[in-house]
């Protein structure tokens, strides 16, 4: 659903495959992404709630250093604090749960996220 670039990757929210798609730089044609998050691998879709599981992400933010998922059906802001090397890479900070394996809606505060943004200082 959302699209993100900070001129230099360019991200993709995936949302009915559970995952984030990241081209380390940008596509000029019909290539194939290069990191995958959410999702252990390219061909898995598995929802989940966990540092490494999406759950119907609508949008993604980033701002070069810092990647920000709406993972809306888990009721959380998810945040990788610099890109990931290796697919299904775990996020380092959760927003709007107390946990990352807690992702029901009537303990979040934060009630189906469907954007994000930054600008490299406030998310």
């Amino acid at each position: 659903m959302g699209i993100a670039s900070d001129g230099k990757h360019f991200l993709l929210a995936d949302t009915r495959n559970n995952r984030i798609l990241i081209w380390n730089k940008l596509p000029v044609g019909n290539e194939e992404p290069d990191i995958v998050l959410g999702q252990p691998n390219f061909y898995s879709n598995s929802p989940g709630c966990s540092r490494s599981k999406l759950r119907w992400p609508v949008a993604v933010a980033t701002d070069g250093k810092r990647i920000i998922v709406a993972d809306t059906n888990n009721h959380r802001i998810l945040i990788w604090n610099k890109y990931p090397k290796k697919n299904g890479a775990p996020a380092d900070i959760v927003l709007g749960q107390k946990d990352f394996y807690t992702c029901n809606e009537r303990d979040s505060w934060i009630k189906w996220p469907w954007a994000v943004w930054t600008d490299g200082e406030k998310t």
